[in-house]
């Protein structure tokens, strides 16, 4: 074989290969907007096909922040972020509905509303020299609080198959969202099952 012949089938060995490198790159995380709506194509994940569950929403809140110490007081100061997982939410193809999608969409709605409140509960610590303990102390009594609300959401509306209890909820979390609210006051106005 001719060099010529050598050098071009190597060329389309390394575009086949790059081709394939670059398919199998994984998702960027979605970070969320409230014009940004999740659909069907965001659950890239794994099927879990033995989940009794139709569909799984991985969500996550991260934070970042920087630390200045002046005369030995600290100030903090915070960014928090909810995003959802492409590459770990799934969904079961014959269980897509618009309906399920819309309880999977609260779920990350909730994060986005802990990372608003994430925010707020960092903003209003007074730090010390052990600001490293004290942040991850504040992230952890958010992040029980979170999953606490992410689990009576889905108990209250049966993952999304108890139609009044899902509608309730929505119209909950979107007015919280909207309106700027503490924390303690939102948990008071949840929707309750029977109430």
């Amino acid at each position: 074989m001719p060099l010529s012949q050598k050098i071009l089938v190597l060329w389309f060995i390394l575009l086949f290969w790059a081709g394939n490198v670059l398919a199998q790159q994984p998702a960027p995380l979605i970070n969320w907007h409230a014009d940004s709506l999740l659909t069907w194509s965001d659950f890239k994940g794994g099927v879990q096909s033995d989940s009794p569950f139709s569909a799984y929403t991985y969500y996550g809140i991260t934070y970042r922040y920087t630390c200045h110490e002046r005369l030995g007081k600290y100030t903090v100061t915070f960014t928090t972020k909810s995003h959802a997982d492409p590459n770990q939410c799934w969904s079961k193809v014959e269980k897509q509905t618009p309906a399920l999608l819309s309880h999977e969409q609260m779920h990350f709605n909730i994060a986005e509303f802990f990372a608003r409140q994430l925010l707020v509960a960092f903003n209003n610590y007074s730090y010390t020299v052990n600001y490293k303990d004290e942040i991850k102390q504040v992230y952890e009594n958010m992040a029980v609080r979170h999953r606490n609300m992410q689990e009576l959401y889905d108990q209250q509306t049966k993952h999304s198959i108890h139609k009044i209890m899902q509608a309730r909820w929505e119209l909950y979390i979107d007015n919280i969202l909207r309106q700027p609210c503490n924390l303690e006051d939102a948990l008071a106005l949840a929707p309750v099952a029977g109430r």
